[in-house]
């Protein structure tokens, strides 16, 4: 064997020999990488501070991080907005963002944006749409006259009268009608009532007050989305023109409550 053979030979077994060394350590280097450093290279000096976070959720498509602090953000700007905008315009709005999503759905970073900004829309609308299904007309002034109605629920009874909320309320004779469904008023005498009587009287409606001082609670919000729209007292005596049906759910519960 000549010796640029003999040298060939030695090269060629170092190489074999050294080959299973350079694998393991290419294994050990791929398990100890950081993964999110291969990503997003000096991944320190970026995840620091909000926008480098939002923009390492982006890149690391994390938008289930970042929607509920869209939907928060957006609720919070309702209502510093104070006035909620119509209807229409925020549904023109949704459904621009929605036909700008789909238009970038192929684009990674627009379409992840554009996810936010449907998240952020779906927040500032959302005490709009709950008003919607679950909000209520409410009473400006005051409104006069003999009134029927039907007990929903005794709120209190004391030796000063009877605190309750009435629905189905329907003008008797010249009694201007209400748009309002529910009302909670206050009768000083008459029979026992319970859910599911029908009363008649001389009521007087009128305004739910606001709050008497700033950040004091808010009687009027929360009765416009608890279905009450104004306030009234009898102001004479009422009468039972009908009893409810002894054996219904919301008189047998309103019977326990009494009863405890």
């Amino acid at each position: 064997m000549s010796d640029s053979e003999a040298s060939l030979g030695a090269v060629g077994s170092t190489a074999a020999a050294d080959a299973p060394v350079d694998a393991s350590a290419r294994r050990r280097r791929v398990v100890l990488r950081d993964p999110v450093a291969d990503v997003v290279p000096g991944r320190r000096a970026r995840v620091k501070g909000l926008a480098a976070s939002v923009g390492l959720a982006l890149e690391q498509r994390q938008l289930f991080v970042l929607l509920p602090y869209a939907i928060i953000l957006g609720l919070i700007a309702s209502l510093v907005a104070g006035e909620a905008p119509e209807p229409w315009a925020l549904s023109l709005t949704g459904a621009a963002l929605l036909a700008a999503l789909w238009l970038a759905r192929h684009t990674q970073t627009a379409a992840r944006l554009l996810g936010l900004a449907c998240a952020f829309w779906l927040g500032f609308s959302l005490l709009a749409i709950h008003g919607a299904l679950f909000g209520t007309p409410m009473l400006w002034g005051s409104v006069y006259g003999t009134y029927q109605a039907r007990v929903d629920g005794i709120v209190s009874a004391t030796p000063a009268g009877r605190r309750m909320v009435v629905s189905e309320i329907r003008p008797v004779g010249p009694a201007k009608p209400v748009t309002f469904r529910r009302a909670r008023i206050l009768v000083k005498s008459g029979p026992p009532l319970a859910p599911g009587d029908v009363i008649e009287g001389p009521i007087r409606f009128y305004a739910i007050p606001g709050p008497a001082v700033p950040n004091a609670y808010d009687s009027e919000f929360h009765s416009y989305f608890e279905g009450i729209g104004a306030y009234g007292t009898a102001t004479k005596s009422v009468q039972r023109v009908a009893a409810g049906d002894p054996a219904a759910p919301d008189r047998l519960i309103d019977t326990i409550r009494q009863t405890i």
